[in-house]
């Protein structure tokens, strides 16, 4: 049933597209960009809906590397005037299956409507809406979203809540970007004006989640005393700006978030790691990590182990932050601690890192003993999905080599390691 109502919906788009012939941009295509980036001296010839899937099959193999359609087409779409832009868009949606698929010509759409909305989004945004299938505006609209102007962007805000049906149905939404450029407008005018934000996307039920740009000198401490922010924050949303806090003034954040959990009787580690799923950029990561691990010197000793035995279950997967993380501890011996903890989470999941920690943590006499106690104490169900391979067995008999472990006993290891015990 789900294949035969497919079917008839593109049957009916196709019907409706073959009426539509529009003016198609003049021009020859003389492409000689560098690699990674679509430059034309001319603009193509797009008289037929063929003519738009050659030139943008043309582009597929420029296209691979590039998560950023829009980015990759920006050179060439530089010199193209709106009419240019609307011309070729008539002759790309010709086919509903372009539309309806990932290909070399539903990217190039996408750029050209992103870059039109960039330039005109009052008139993109009546194209769109010209569109009689709700299925293609929904489809596009993502592209009307990335392209708006921030400079714009509480009016697009009024824009997707007039008209949700066009960035909303069952398969996800498309508003994102412009709920946090919306966001972002709200933050640069201070922490009034962005708490008065959180409400109204509360109330709308959106949210702004990503990565927001806040201005240099926010007055964080303000935004999290006013009523909206500390809700949010108090029901374990809006970490973003948690996030955003940590990486300008990490004491002060810390700070916050575990006085709010002492008086709210959360964990002490609660919010504390959530940025580490969100934070674009390996390096901003660990940077964060290693302040973090910095700060915790100031409080008290049982949250400080509290925080260190949560780190090693929430940054084992970026093994850079966790060492991070546990370098910046200013005490030896709760670093000392820190790296005991995480040979115990990582002995499973990691057991070369283990190892690592193990050694950095332990005195030579007793290594072997606590390794044997690490592996005897494993959950039965923490052996149920085995990472060990080849390779990890590898370097751990090189590292236990390196420990002059008796070979017997390097064997017995590695065998509870493969799980046979």
């Amino acid at each position: 049933m789900a294949r035969l109502l497919l079917i008839f919906l593109l049957a009916g788009l196709a019907g409706w597209a073959g009426s539509r012939r529009v003016p198609a941009p003049s021009g020859e295509d003389r492409d000689s960009s560098a690699p990674g980036e679509i430059r034309s001296s001319a603009k193509p010839r797009l008289r037929t809906p063929d003519d738009f899937k050659s030139w943008a099959a043309s582009r597929a193999p420029r296209l691979e590397a590039h998560v950023n359609w829009y980015t990759s087409y920006q050179a060439e779409l530089g010199a193209w005037s709106p009419q240019d832009i609307r011309a070729a868009l008539d002759q790309g949606i010709h086919d509903p299956a372009v539309i309806l698929s990932m290909s070399p010509e539903s990217k190039a759409l996408h750029a050209l409507l992103s870059e039109w909305t960039r330039r005109d989004p009052d008139a993109a945004w009546a194209w769109l809406e010209s569109l009689p299938s709700a299925t293609m505006r929904w489809q596009l609209a993502g592209s009307i979203a990335a392209g708006w102007p921030a400079e714009r962007a509480e009016e697009a805000l009024e824009l997707v809540l007039a008209h949700r049906d066009s960035f909303e149905n069952s398969k996800g939404y498309s508003h994102s970007p412009i709920v946090q450029k919306a966001f972002d407008a709200a933050a640069a005018r201070g922490p009034a004006a962005c708490d008065a934000m959180l409400a109204r996307l509360r109330a709308q039920g959106l949210t702004a989640s990503f990565g927001t740009d806040f201005p240099a000198g926010f007055d964080f401490a303000a935004l999290v005393r006013l009523p909206t922010a500390a809700e949010e924050l108090a029901e374990g949303r809006a970490t973003h700006i948690l996030d955003a806090w940590m990486a300008r003034d990490p004491q002060a954040a810390l700070d916050y978030m575990v006085s709010m959990n002492r008086e709210q009787g959360a964990e002490i580690t609660r919010n504390l790691f959530s940025g580490f799923n969100r934070t674009q950029g390996g390096a901003e990561r660990t940077e964060r990590a290693a302040r973090l691990g910095a700060a915790i010197a100031r409080l008290p000793e049982l949250e400080q182990h509290q925080i260190v035995e949560a780190a090693t279950t929430e940054l084992w997967a970026g093994p850079g932050n966790l060492k991070a993380f546990i370098g910046a501890i200013p005490d030896a011996a709760l670093r000392g601690r820190a790296q005991l903890a995480a040979a115990r989470e990582l002995i499973t999941k990691d057991p070369p890192a283990a190892l690592e920690y193990l050694e950095a943590g332990t005195d030579p006499a007793n290594r072997l003993e606590l390794l044997q106690e690490m592996l005897a104490a494993r959950p039965k169900e923490a052996t149920a999905y085995n990472p060990f391979y080849r390779q990890r067995e590898q370097a751990v008999r090189k590292t236990l080599a390196a420990w002059n472990t008796p070979p017997e006993r390097a064997d017995a290891f590695v065998k509870l390691l493969w799980n046979s015990r």
